[in-house]
């Protein structure tokens, strides 16, 4: 685990929890799955500046058969698939879930069902503002059959549904992504009391799956992953008190480091404190040059190197975007 810097003490640590694979029928995997996390650490106020994660860390290699169009019976079949697990775990918890089903999503839950039905019309939002700023076709559902969605009212419930249908020992988190190599992705979450923060993280880790699911099953470096990913939860569940404390955090984070980014665009999981850097620093990239940024992606997505696409599709080396990146923040200067 990376322990964050002592300035982001009211964030949520990150913590990596990796496990046995699970297919999307609840056995034995042939194919690897990614699992993100994030911590129940971190004060549970709506000011809370960031719900920092541990995003996607891929095992093995993934079967690229399952990305690209898919066919109507495949998706009604892995849809059939979902559902499965989803009454499997049920039984196993001994426990009632009720299931909202919306275009994108398979959102089982045992909240209340206005609860429900406000967070699968957030997730809907979610996949809509992806699809658009993604350049996918409307009408097209990204995921392997759907997006499996769990949330509980109560965190023993959670863990244990972790345990038992995951097979991963989900720490002392609040939510968890699971990103197969079949294509296939499973969330589950504790229904906090911060709704706020809940529904930033609600968002947060469902963009890390659709990052997954997106035109390859290649690998988006964790800067990328979870600057994006806390980009468009800030901007879907807006805050304007955490959105200044995010400022401060990036001026703050950096002046402990000697105004030096160190292993953020290389490490394969930053830190708790270069997390308000990933966000602001991807926000500026898509207000700069949104093409650009959406290019650049796809640049990685189709195998290029962070690198090499970010010098062909958005025209900068990292040297250039950071001294663009510093100036829109008022320092100086930011070193690699």
């Amino acid at each position: 685990m990376r322990s964050a810097s002592v300035i982001i003490a009211a964030m949520f640590l990150a913590v990596m929890l990796p496990g046995p694979e699970l297919s999307a029928a609840g056995g034995p995997s042939t194919r690897p799955a990614t699992h993100t996390g994030h911590d129940a650490k971190g004060d549970d106020t709506d000011d809370s500046p960031s719900v920092a994660g541990a995003g996607p860390h891929q095992i093995g290699d993934n079967d690229p058969s399952f990305w690209g169009p898919l066919t109507e019976d495949q998706q009604a079949d892995a849809i059939g698939r979902l559902k499965k697990f989803a009454r499997k775990s049920a039984d196993q918890l001994r426990h009632p879930l009720h299931l909202s089903e919306s275009k994108c999503f398979l959102l089982y839950s045992d909240v209340s069902e206005n609860d429900a039905s406000r967070y699968s019309t957030l997730l809907e939002r979610m996949h809509g503002k992806l699809v658009e700023m993604f350049g996918v076709e409307k009408t097209q559902n990204v995921f392997r059959g759907k997006a499996l969605v769990f949330i509980f009212a109560r965190v023993e419930d959670y863990r244990l549904f972790e345990r038992l249908s995951e097979n991963t020992d989900p720490g002392g988190s609040f939510g968890m992504t699971h990103c197969f190599g079949d294509g296939m992705v499973h969330m589950a979450f504790y229904r906090y009391p911060s709704d706020s923060q809940f529904s930033h993280l609600l968002v947060h880790e469902t963009v890390h799956g659709f990052l997954h699911r997106y035109r390859s099953p290649t690998y988006v470096p964790s800067w990328v992953n979870e600057g994006i990913a806390d980009d468009l939860a800030s901007e879907l569940v807006p805050n304007r008190h955490r959105n200044r404390q995010t400022q401060g955090l990036v001026k703050a984070g950096l002046a402990q480091h000697n105004n030096a980014l160190g292993d953020f665009f290389t490490a394969r999981q930053i830190d708790g404190w270069q997390y308000p850097i990933a966000e602001t620093l991807c926000a500026w990239m898509i207000r700069h040059n949104s093409r650009g940024y959406l290019d650049f992606i796809n640049g990685i997505k189709d195998g290029q190197t962070c690198e090499a696409s970010l010098k062909k599709n958005f025209d900068m080396t990292p040297d250039q975007m950071l001294a663009e990146y510093a100036k829109s923040m008022g320092l100086k200067t930011i070193r690699r």
